[in-house]
């Protein structure tokens, strides 16, 4: 497993998605700016 992002916020991290592309992505469901459920 390689990391390929990292993000501080919810906003940077579906920007991250987006430009990575990757196969899994594990997100804080706390995490700023983003609810979880999306």
């Amino acid at each position: 497993m390689d990391v390929v992002a990292e993000a501080a916020d919810g906003p940077a991290a579906v920007d991250a998605v987006v430009a990575t592309r990757p196969d899994v992505a594990l997100l804080d469901l706390q995490m700023p700016g983003l609810t979880g459920a999306r």
